[in-house]
């Protein structure tokens, strides 16, 4: 069971980023899986007039099901690492792999992974469905990576530091 929490906890955090990069794709059976769009509410007193307008860009139930489900699995993820960390290493270290976790998951991915596949795809020349879904996997395999070393590099220097001497007594140290 340790194993499966442990790869779970490497792979689950990415899968919002995942499910962007096969949505992103272009291929149809993917074009609605974590669907780039907005709540209606947000057209404001204009809702009438633009709904017609930006209609194919409006969120329906089933994206905000799809959403919330793919969000649950990253932070599942997330939350797996974290406790992990925790009972095995203690509180510094399961607070300092969860900043970690986030910073490579989340707000990395955000700001930059969407630029960067585009960018290597035209580098490359590559303009298919297919090569979007492998240089935007192969960023997320790399993403994975440097979130495993990060994590091994503070894991070490985290280890020893104990909060609570009587709660962590059992981790390793």
């Amino acid at each position: 069971m340790t194993n499966i929490i442990h790869y779970l906890s490497i792979i689950l955090p990415f899968s919002n980023e995942t499910a962007i990069v096969f949505t992103e794709s272009g291929y149809p059976q993917f074009k609605n899986l974590y669907k780039s769009c907005f709540d209606s509410s947000l057209l404001g007193k204009h809702e009438p007039k633009l709904k017609h307008l930006v209609k194919d860009k409006l969120c329906t139930k089933r994206d905000y099901i799809h959403k919330i489900l793919i969000d649950l699995l990253a932070y599942l993820g997330i939350m797996l690492l974290i406790g992990k960390n925790t009972l095995q290493y203690g509180y510094a270290t399961g607070v300092v792999s969860g900043l970690v976790i986030i910073f490579y998951s989340i707000i990395l991915p955000n700001m930059f992974l969407g630029f960067a596949t585009h960018k290597i795809m035209n580098l490359l020349h590559f303009h298919t469905p297919a090569a979007h879904i492998i240089v935007g996997m192969c960023l997320i395999a790399v993403l994975i990576y440097i979130t495993q070393v990060t994590e091994i590099f503070f894991q070490k220097y985290t280890k020893n530091i104990k909060f609570d001497p009587e709660t962590e007594k059992n981790t390793k140290t």
